[in-house]
């Protein structure tokens, strides 16, 4: 069987995959527990889709374009791989990426499997080692982990056919992409505007603390000064470079930067604008592809009025979460009480119970001791 190289940047999840849910549902891997080794590669298989749906790194492969007939033969090569690779994927999900990479090689490749052996593929390692200056140690607890054998499987196989291992490595960075592009499409008119709105006051906090720097204003006050920075949820700035220090653009900045992440995926983020760059923020806007592009017009920057308006939006958002904290706060407080009252009236039953039976035990056996005493006078007197 071979597999195409093509990602479809089309297809759009949004948000209900790769939801970091890692590994197997309780229930299935309960039921592993209790039925033979085939059976379980048979059970395995049929929940294999819905592990690669919800883990954060195996969904990439959803946006491939022979996806449905890929995971079809997967299936298929679970029920009769060897029991020590099918048990990896079982407790592990970065190992079954890693042999969902093999599966792919193999498959473009069937003389990279005809050719493999533990032997060689462990003798290839070393020999790498060995010649990078290193000293390989046979009595490593490692070298006898199932683990190791299926990376240095995966080494084995890449140092066979390079070329092929570049093609898988390129096919997966594009599988990435097409998963942030996803993101990026599904984005609501809501996150655009709080983004945009964010990323316009992080633009000019940046680059007025650049301008600083090279002027040399303030830095040197900055230096001496090792106060803990409290974080302020002001977001407009309305002094001017000479009026505003840089303890102020950076509390500003730092507290941003935590917005930030909330509102667009950390690799994105970081390509757009790296934290420690010297640069200057020319543009608010990163589609760093073609296929990243929207076709609604509230996913541009030139949508909104945010000169005016960007702090107010920013402010909402602050606003509007701390509402939803506080009102989540509350409820849970009340649901603690609630089941604190519960809990005492419950022990108050528990209590009155236990003090019915105490006095039910005491009259009880005072009861029985005058019933036998009067059995004795009765037998006494009348016999």
């Amino acid at each position: 069987m071979h597999f195409s190289t093509q990602v479809d940047f089309s297809r759009r999840y949004g948000k209900s995959v790769g939801s970091n849910i890692s590994g197997f549902d309780y229930q299935v891997k309960k039921k592993l527990e209790t039925i033979p080794k085939k059976e379980q590669q048979k059970l395995v298989s049929e929940n294999i889709e819905q592990v690669i749906k919800t883990d954060l790194l195996l969904s990439e492969w959803l946006y491939y374009v022979d996806y449905e007939t890929f995971i079809k033969e997967f299936k298929n090569y679970i029920i009769v791989m060897p029991y020590y690779e099918f048990n990896l994927i079982i407790t592990s999900c970065v190992h079954l990426g890693t042999i969902l990479e093999i599966f792919w090689l193999e498959s473009n490749d069937p003389t990279l499997k005809s050719e493999y052996t533990p032997e060689k593929a462990l003798e290839s390692y070393k020999k790498s080692v060995e010649k990078n200056g290193y000293k390989f140690d046979e009595t490593e607890e490692r070298v006898r982990d199932d683990g190791f054998k299926i990376i240095i499987k995966n080494l084995f196989y890449k140092h066979n056919n390079e070329e092929l291992y570049q093609t898988l490595f390129k096919l997966k960075q594009e599988l990435k992409f097409a998963r942030i592009d996803d993101i990026l499409q599904c984005r609501t008119k809501e996150n655009w505007e709080i983004l945009y709105s964010l990323r316009h006051i992080y633009k000019n906090v940046v680059n007025m603390l650049l301008d600083k720097k090279n002027t040399g204003k303030d830095m040197f006050a900055h230096s001496q000064n090792n106060r803990r920075i409290e974080l302020d949820t002001s977001f407009n700035v309305t002094k001017t470079i000479d009026n505003i220090s840089v303890d102020e653009l950076l509390i500003l900045k730092k507290n941003l930067e935590d917005y930030l992440m909330g509102y667009q995926e950390s690799t994105e983020g970081l390509e757009w604008h790296n934290s420690f760059s010297d640069k200057p923020i020319e543009t608010i806007e990163y589609f760093p592809r073609e296929t990243s592009k929207p076709p609604h017009e509230w996913a541009y920057s030139k949508y909104y009025d945010l000169e005016n308006n960007a702090h107010v939006v920013v402010n909402n958002m602050v606003n509007t979460r701390k509402r939803k904290r506080d009102e989540y706060k509350s409820d849970l407080t009340e649901r603690m009480n609630k089941i604190k009252d519960s809990m005492e009236k419950r022990n108050e039953r528990i209590i009155r119970t236990a003090q019915y039976i105490s006095n039910g035990i005491y009259y009880g056996i005072r009861l029985s001791v005058l019933i036998a005493i009067g059995a004795i006078a009765y037998s006494f007197y009348y016999n």
